[in-house]
């Protein structure tokens, strides 16, 4: 191997690359701490907590992880992920980068779901400003952005802002091609970046993720599709640690479209709207605790909240 007419002195370029990897290689007792807590707890699910009482104790937001928010286009991704980032705020700094969305759009969907109410009072739009500031972080980016620009924007976030969940929405506003020559090794490329900022700035990473279309013929009622539906690189759920799917009732939602248009509804929309619900979130992975199943939840439309009882709605924050 010849570089500017010089031979490369192999055994130096690996002494250089073993002294940086030197800093990784422990002798066992230094984890001496974290494995007797382990051995007391382990069995015990750790991790920030979603919104909903029900998913307490068997789905929590752990450190050092990637999620994937996964699903049909419209199925609430976004909605339900602007109600956790707003739940998690009230402990540590959330950063979004929505970018499929103008920021105050965003914000604004956020100020509906913590006043409870369709239309938030000026008074309660300044109090959630205030309340927001240093807790609640938006990417000013509305596009298509470079891959590259997306990890330096989550490592500064996190490094600088000390962000603990980062929510990247979504996988598809990546500037990474989604199929053809080379697609796979780029998703996959990002993926371990991904990955290895969650690990190394122990961070939880909240990467939305879009289900390929279907055939109409592999489409039922209820069908919701696994992890193995997203749309691209099998390794995109391969290395995250938790797979989560949201699931919309599209019937519900095409009854609660014609009640807003005053149209009569039939027998089996009318049954649909006494005893179905709005949304299913699915955990089809979860790597380090050994729930996987499914929680139902009800859309308030006004708060754009999702509640865990039909008609439920809470004044989310009183500021």
């Amino acid at each position: 191997m010849i570089y500017n007419n010089e031979a490369i002195d192999i055994r130096k370029i690996i002494k250089e690359m073993a002294e940086a990897e030197a800093q990784s290689i422990h002798s066992a007792d230094h984890w001496h701490d974290e494995l007797q807590e382990y051995m007391l707890n382990g069995n015990v699910v750790t991790g920030d907590k979603l919104p909903w009482n029900s998913t307490h104790g068997l789905f929590q937001l752990k450190t050092g992880e990637v999620t994937i928010w996964c699903g049909n286009n419209g199925s609430y991704k976004s909605l339900v992920l602007n109600q956790i980032g707003l739940h998690l705020a009230a402990t540590t700094p959330v950063n979004f980068a929505s970018l499929e969305m103008q920021p105050v759009v965003n914000l604004a969907r956020m100020c509906r779901t913590a006043a409870g109410n369709s239309d938030p009072a000026p008074d309660y739009i300044n109090k959630f400003t205030e309340y927001a500031k240093n807790r609640i972080f938006v990417y000013d980016q509305d596009s298509i952005v470079d891959s590259k620009r997306i990890i330096a924007m989550l490592y500064f976030a996190a490094n600088n802002l000390g962000c603990k969940h980062l929510i990247l929405d979504s996988l598809m506003m990546v500037g990474l091609k989604l199929d053809g020559d080379g697609a796979f090794t780029e998703q996959t490329t990002f993926m371990n970046q991904l990955v290895f900022l969650a690990k190394h700035l122990n961070i939880h990473i909240h990467l939305v993720a879009h289900f390929r279309k279907k055939s109409s013929d592999r489409v039922g009622k209820h069908t919701i599709g696994s992890r193995y539906d997203i749309l691209g690189a099998s390794q995109i759920s391969n290395l995250a640690a938790n797979v989560v799917i949201c699931h919309k009732n599209e019937e519900r939602e095409a009854a609660r479209s014609k009640i807003r248009a005053g149209l009569r509804l039939s027998e089996d929309e009318e049954q649909e709207m006494s005893e179905g619900h709005d949304l299913t979130l699915v955990v089809d992975k979860q790597r380090n605790d050994p729930f996987n199943g499914k929680f139902r939840l009800w859309l308030d439309e006004d708060s754009l909240q999702f509640t865990e009882t039909k008609g439920q709605r809470q004044g989310y924050l009183n500021l």
